[in-house]
This record gives C-alpha cells, sequence and structure tokens, in this order.
C-alpha cells in the first residue's frame, strides 16, 4: 500500500466520521413506550385497541423487528412522554424500511381515526424527494403524553426505529441526513461517469466492471432509502418492487467480484480460484436477471439464494484478497482494506431486518458510506492502473522506438558497408579518405539528429579533408577549427567521444555573439603525427546521449578502418601486379588484361594490336656497363612506353629483356607508326654509366588480332616472332606481321595504369 493510498484513506475517513457524527448524536428526549400486535385478521382500529386482535407485547424502541408476510397486519401502539417544550410541534419519525405500508392512524375531533399512510415504493406527492425517513407531523396542543396507532404491511422483514422529534430536532437531522446522501449520491455519479470516460478511452474490462459498480450502487442507493421511486425515469423501478432491489444487490456483488478478480489477477497462480470467481460472477448476473422477471411468488426463494451468493461472494472476494497479498501483488492491501470494509458493512447492514443488529445512523448509513468510499478507494487505484499501463505502454514504445532506432540503426551500418566496399574498391588512392569520410558523415546525419556536421582530418593519407553537411556550413566549421582546433586536437588524442557547449565563432552581431550550440567531437582513429575530429551540432538545449555518441564513434571507426584496409590492398595489389623494377604490369597482370581485351574485340570486331618492344643487345650493354646500368635503361624504356600511351593502352613486361604495349582499337598501320615513334624516342634518351653516357636503340615487333582469333598464347606469339625478325634484320628495326582481320575501328576504349 502506497503512502499516498494510506493518506487518502485516513483522509476520508475523517470526513466520513464528520459526516456521520450528526446522524450518531442525534436521540428523541421523549420517552416511548411500544407495543405491537399481529394478526391476519382484518380488524379496525378500535377492535385492535380494545384487544380483539390479542394483547399487546412490549418491544424496544431499537429492536422493533417484523417478519414479514402479505397476509399479516402488524399494529404499533406507542405511548409518548413528552418532556416539557415551549413547541407543541412534534414528528413521528422512522427510518426509510422496504415496507409496503406505514400508516399512522390518529382521532379526529369526532373521535373518528384519520388515516395517514406512507408508502416505501409509492411516495406521497407531499412527501420531500429526499428525505431521511417516513415522517408524520402531530401536534400535542400543550399535552405531555401522546397515544398513537400505526399499522404496518410489509413483505419482506424490515427493522423499524421510531423516534418523536420537536420539528426543529427533525429539521436538523433531516437536513444532516440529506447533506451525507446527497454527498454519497453526488460522489458515486461522479465517479461512475469518470469511470465511463476512462472505459470509452481505454476499452479495458476493469474499467467496465468499474463503472458498472460505481453506477450500480449508485442505484442501489437511491433504492434501498427510497429516493428512486419518487424521481422521473427511475420510479419505473416501483414495478419490481423488494425484486427490483435484490436485482441491483446482485449486480452490484457481481460487479464486486469481477473488480476482485481482476485486481487479484490469480489466473497463472490459482487458476481454479480463477475460474470459480469468474463462474460465480456469471450466476450472480442470471440471478439479477431472474429478479427482473419480477417472478414474486418465488421472493423468499430468490432472497435466500441472493443471500447465499452473496456470502460466497465474500468469502471468494476476501480470500482472492488475500492469495494477492501473498503473493505480493501490486494494491493487494488496499483491495483487502476495501473489500473488507465493503462486505463487513454490508453483513451488519442485512442483519438489521432480521433484527440481529439494532437500527441506528451508524448501521443504517454505515453500509452507505462504505460503499462509497470503496468507490473512491477503487477510483484511487484505477487511477494507478492507468498509471502503471501508462508506464507499460511508455516502456513498451519506449522499447519499440529503441528497437526501431536499432533497426535503423543497422540499416545505415549495412548500407554504409556496402557503399564503403563499392566505392573504395576501385578508387584512386589520392580519393579513398574523401570518399570514405563522405559516406560515414552520411551515415552518421541519419541516425544521429543534428543541426549540421562536418569531419576534418589533417595529415590522413597524404592530405587534409574538411567535408561539412549541409555544404555551406564548411565556412562556419573552417572558422571553429581555426579558433578551437588545438584544443579540439587535444581532445582527440584520448580518443574518447565528448560532448562540449561553445559559442559561435561565426557570428557577427553582438547578441548573437553568446549563441551557443552543444556540439559532439567525436575523435578519428588514426596514428601520428595525423589527426581528425568528427564535429556534429545541435541546440545548446538538446544534449547528446551516450548512445548516440557511442553509435557516431563505431561509424567513425568503420570508415576509417575501410579507408585504411582499402589502401593497403591497393598497395599490396600495386606489389603483386606491378614489376618491381620498371613499375609497370608484370606478365601475370598483363596477360590477364590481353585476353580480357581480346574477348571484347572480338565481341565488338574491333581491331586489338599488340607491340613487344626491347633493348637491342642488352646482355653486351650489361656486360659493357654493368647491370645497374641496364637497369636504368630498362626503367628509362618502361618510362618511355608509358608517356607513349592513350586512353585504352596498357603496357607491361613480360620478361626480362621485353615489354609489351596493348593497343585496343589500333590497326596494324597505327600500331607501326606507335613503333616508329618509340624507336625515335629512344634514341634521345641518354643513361649516365661509369664510362660516360649510355645510348641504346630498340627492336620492335608488332601484328594485331585475326579475325577469328581468341587466343592469347597465339598472338603473343605472333609477337615475338615479329620481333625475331626485327632484330635479324639489325638494330632499330621495326616489323609488324599482317593477318586477315576483317575489323573495323571502335572509340570505346579504357584507360589502363
Amino acid at each position: 500500500m502506497t503512502h499516498a493510498f494510506k493518506t487518502w484513506i485516513v483522509v476520508t475517513g475523517i470526513l466520513l466520521g464528520l459526516l456521520l457524527a450528526p446522524q450518531i448524536a442525534v436521540a428523541s428526549d421523549a420517552v416511548l413506550d411500544i407495543g405491537v400486535v399481529a394478526s391476519d385478521q382484518p380488524f379496525t382500529a378500535r377492535q385492535v385497541l380494545r384487544g380483539d386482535a390479542g394483547p399487546w407485547q412490549r418491544r424496544d424502541v431499537s429492536r422493533l423487528h417484523f417478519s414479514g408476510s402479505p397476509s399479516t397486519v402488524y399494529w404499533l401502539r406507542i405511548q409518548a412522554t413528552l418532556p416539557e417544550s415551549p413547541d407543541d410541534r412534534w414528528v413521528l419519525w422512522f427510518d426509510r424500511a422496504t415496507l409496503t405500508d406505514l400508516s399512522l392512524l390518529q382521532r379526529d375531533n369526532n373521535g373518528d381515526f384519520v388515516e395517514v399512510s406512507r408508502q416505501f415504493f409509492r411516495p406521497e406527492p407531499d412527501e420531500p424527494t429526499f428525505s431521511s425517513g417516513f415522517r408524520f407531523p402531530l401536534r400535542a396542543y400543550g399535552a405531555q403524553s401522546l397515544e398513537l396507532l400505526l399499522q404496518v404491511r410489509t413483505n419482506v422483514a424490515v427493522n423499524l426505529r421510531p423516534m418523536l422529534l420537536a420539528e426543529t430536532e427533525y429539521l436538523s437531522k433531516d437536513r444532516d441526513s440529506v447533506i451525507l446522501l446527497a454527498a454519497m449520491y453526488a460522489g458515486l455519479l461522479v465517479l461512475a461517469l469518470t469511470g465511463l470516460a476512462m472505459f470509452i478511452a481505454l476499452r479495458d474490462r476493469i474499467h467496465g466492471a468499474y463503472v458498472g459498480f460505481t453506477a450500480t450502487s449508485f442505484l442501489l442507493l437511491l433504492a434501498v432509502n427510497g429516493h428512486a421511486y419518487a424521481l422521473p425515469v427511475l420510479n419505473v423501478l416501483a414495478y419490481w418492487r423488494e425484486l427490483g432491489i435484490l436485482a441491483l444487490v446482485n449486480l452490484l456483488t457481481a460487479f464486486t467480484v469481477m473488480l476482485a478478480r481482476a485486481f487479484a489477477n490469480a489466473g497463472r497462480d490459482a487458476p481454479r480460484s480463477d475460474v470459480v470467481m469468474k463462474w460465480g460472477a456469471r450466476l450472480l448476473l442470471v440471478l439479477a436477471l431472474l429478479c427482473a422477471l419480477n417472478l414474486r411468488a418465488f421472493l423468499p426463494q430468490l432472497q435466500i439464494a441472493t443471500l447465499a451468493l452473496w456470502a460466497l461472494s465474500g468469502v471468494l472476494v476476501i480470500a482472492s484478497a488475500v492469495q494477492a497479498l501473498r503473493r505480493r501483488r501490486a494494491l493487494a492491501r488496499p483491495m483487502l482494506f476495501i473489500w473488507s470494509m465493503v462486505y463487513f458493512s454490508a453483513l451488519a447492514r442485512g442483519l438489521i431486518p432480521l433484527g440481529w443488529m439494532p437500527q441506528n445512523s451508524v448501521t443504517m448509513y454505515g453500509f452507505q458510506a462504505g460503499l462509497a468510499f470503496a468507490a473512491f478507494l477503487l477510483s484511487l487505484a484505477m487511477a494507478d492502473q492507468v498509471m502503471e499501463f501508462r508506464k507499460q505502454r511508455d516502456r513498451a514504445r519506449l522499447a519499440m522506438e529503441q528497437a526501431d532506432a536499432s533497426l535503423k540503426s543497422e540499416k545505415v551500418r549495412r548500407r554504409l558497408v556496402e557503399s564503403l566496399q563499392s566505392g573504395l574498391r576501385a578508387a584512386p588512392v589520392a580519393d579513398l579518405a574523401w570518399i570514405a569520410l563522405r559516406r560515414m558523415l552520411d551515415a552518421v546525419s541519419q541516425v544521429v539528429p543534428q543541426r549540421r556536421s562536418a569531419v576534418a582530418v589533417f595529415g590522413y593519407q597524404g592530405g587534409d579533408h574538411l567535408i561539412a553537411e549541409p555544404v555551406a556550413a564548411k565556412a562556419h566549421f573552417e572558422q571553429l577549427l581555426s579558433a578551437r582546433g588545438g584544443a579540439m586536437k587535444g581532445l582527440c588524442r584520448t580518443n574518447k567521444p565528448v560532448q562540449l557547449r561553445l559559442d559561435d565563432p561565426t557570428e557577427e552581431t553582438a547578441e548573437a555573439q553568446h549563441a551557443e550550440a552543444v556540439y559532439a567531437i567525436i575523435p578519428l582513429p588514426m596514428p601520428r603525427p595525423a589527426w581528425g575530429v568528427l564535429l556534429i551540432e545541435r541546440a545548446a538545449w538538446e544534449a547528446f546521449s551516450q548512445s548516440e555518441l557511442r553509435e557516431a564513434s563505431e561509424f567513425v571507426a568503420m570508415a576509417m578502418q575501410a579507408a585504411d584496409d582499402a589502401r593497403a590492398a591497393q598497395e599490396l595489389a600495386a606489389r603483386t601486379e606491378r614489376d618491381p623494377l620498371t613499375g609497370v604490369l608484370n606478365r601475370q597482370a598483363i596477360e590477364t588484361i590481353v585476353s580480357r581485351e581480346l574477348e571484347t574485340a572480338q565481341a565488338r570486331r574491333t581491331p586489338l594490336a599488340v607491340l613487344l618492344v626491347g633493348i637491342d643487345r642488352l646482355t653486351q650493354l650489361s656486360e659493357r656497363h654493368g647491370h645497374s646500368v641496364a637497369d636504368d635503361c630498362l626503367c628509362a624504356v618502361a618510362e618511355l612506353l608509358r608517356q607513349s600511351l592513350t586512353v585504352g593502352d596498357c603496357v607491361g613486361r613480360i620478361n626480362a629483356e621485353e615489354f609489351v604495349l596493348v593497343l585496343p582499337g589500333k590497326t596494324l598501320e597505327q600500331a607501326r607508326a606507335i613503333a616508329d615513334k618509340l624507336r625515335l624516342g629512344a634514341s634521345d634518351i641518354r643513361v649516365p654509366s661509369p664510362l660516360g653516357l649510355c645510348q641504346f636503340t630498340l627492336g620492335v615487333g608488332g601484328t594485331v588480332r585475326a579475325s577469328a582469333e581468341s587466343k592469347l598464347a597465339t598472338l603473343l606469339d605472333r609477337a615475338s616472332k615479329a620481333l625475331l625478325a626485327a632484330r635479324h634484320r639489325g638494330i632499330n628495326q621495326t616489323h609488324v606481321i599482317a593477318v586477315d582481320t576483317n575489323t573495323v575501328g571502335d572509340s570505346d576504349a579504357r584507360l589502363y595504369f
């Protein structure tokens, strides 16, 4: 039980005590001598007073019990000794009970009896709508005693409490009673309407049961106090008379069982008890329906069935609260208090008609006040349920948002990985860092809400980069780095993401100089002396969460790792595909390219020329000038060949002495012209050596792809034969071998490095 719940219990209990206190304090100063006689014969008042109906039986005023029978008439004689009072106007007052008829017989001036009748289910028009009981105005005319004769008819057992009050006392008592009843009616009506609104909003069964509980309590109190039968629309309940009250009692008990079952929530821990309570509520609803059928002949049986099911439901409800308390369910203690209060106060009220409980204001109104109090406490419990529901909904929404954010982050992460793989695979080495940083910045902007962001690197992979999102924010971040770059570099050395609130250095007005923004500073992992930082800007009141900083750091690490891996892969590929001496493609790489170009030329029916280039008498040159000079000559030839390349051409070293030049789209005549140009260029090359400047010449053999040729070995073999023929002719010679091509030129080509 929460502290707030205990406070409400105490405060409401005090208020109810204050409302009941005036009722407890009221007592009659008149001394009443009560006599009762019962008869099933139609005696007149004179016959009864004469003793024809039997002797009068004295009764205690607080235990005036009538067992109830449709054929029995109860005669009540009241002999009152009046106290001294300046006012001779008196009121004979009875609590409202479910009797059929209560009549006061008074003698007129002629000695005849005049009957004034009061009915529970048919109030007289002159009676107040919300009167606290049956009232009979009297005049004493200075007498010190009164003798009153009353006739009582009832179908059910009732208990009456006659009180003879001065008119002023009666008005005070009636006012206090009406205030108490009006407070209970208003409270129950407001709670019922509030519960209905909650039920419409939430569509929850427990709120529906609460609406039924409060609405039925409201109608039941109106019915047992007799006020429902004096109100428009509700006066139709008079058709069912006592059976209508029994139907409301069964409905209230059914809704009580439903609420207790919902709060106990014993479906998993005590399934049998839960099933019993469920069928108990259904049985009570069936019994309420039987009462609504207005089967008057079965009134005693329906009374017994109602009492039995009410007692059984009380045991089930209190037992369920005790079990919930043992299982430490939420609100178990308040529920045990509420159900105990409802059932024990109802038990006291139900024992009054049987004569087992004295009839007074506490026993009469205690049950009604307890029912209203229970409805109020249940509203607090329902509010607690709503709060718990909202907490669960908020937790579920938060979990869903986290799941959606995680799913979105995972999608962005996967797209980033794929874009890095595809973008860095064939990118130039100089562009690797820029591509990785650009795509990382795009990915971070999708998962971390921001106003603007930028990534800056200095000395990474031999270059500096500043990339901003949006692009217009680049000047802002340039000034920010210029003003605070040193401090940010120091923060990046810690390799931990931080967030700082900084003044905006780009604003010029005096007012804007104090404008602040919060920045997430994410260090980029890279070897010193290079350093880099990811900057994410937000408004000053929007801080970054640790999860956002962690996620941004993960994206940064992924991008930097991808850039480093791509650079390492390209360096490794360069070492494995390039000739270590000359830097051109090695034999394996050039053969792969020639094979691919053969397939392309055959598919497009375009020409493909191949030149095989070698230094004349390289062995003699090496023996004379040394191996290092020979290597320098080979490097000079490789550089000459690289300079002669056009779009789509490539060059490679096919063995220790020879280079191959692949010319896609070139005819044999074009290849011969290129060969002559190469020989002419080689004649101008001078390589330093210990013996002076070394000069060399080139021998070139060329050929083109035949029309149906698709094998690399055949093409290279023919080019080798052409080079051999050129060398047989002497130094600085070109020889080409023509074949039947039947092809046309095509300008589409690729560039090889």
